[in-house]
């Protein structure tokens, strides 16, 4: 069988997976060369905590991550070199 959990009203209450999955966002992209690319998360704010990665390595020193709207971000590539399947990783912060 299965358990339904409302949403919690407390901080010490049960959590909701669905709660906790709508202040997630999660894709993959391609970026070129000396390029960017605007990434819409529609987490509805700029509270955000935001993790890049290829091939199972953080992404950091050639990237550059601009928030620029509470539903979107810009990823700049500053590198000479096309990036092929960058992970996305955004989690909206309950502050």
């Amino acid at each position: 069988g299965t358990v339904t959990v409302p949403s919690a009203t407390t901080d010490v209450s049960a959590v909701n997976l669905g709660d906790v999955k709508a202040k997630e966002y999660y894709d993959t992209t391609n970026i070129s060369a000396n390029s960017d690319v605007v990434v819409n998360h529609s987490l509805e704010s700029k509270k955000l905590i935001v993790s890049l990665w290829l091939d199972d390595d953080e992404v950091t020193g050639s990237l550059e991550i601009q928030k620029t709207s509470n539903n979107s971000i810009i990823i700049r590539n500053l590198s000479a070199i096309s990036i092929v399947g960058l992970e996305i990783c955004i989690i909206k912060l309950s502050v």
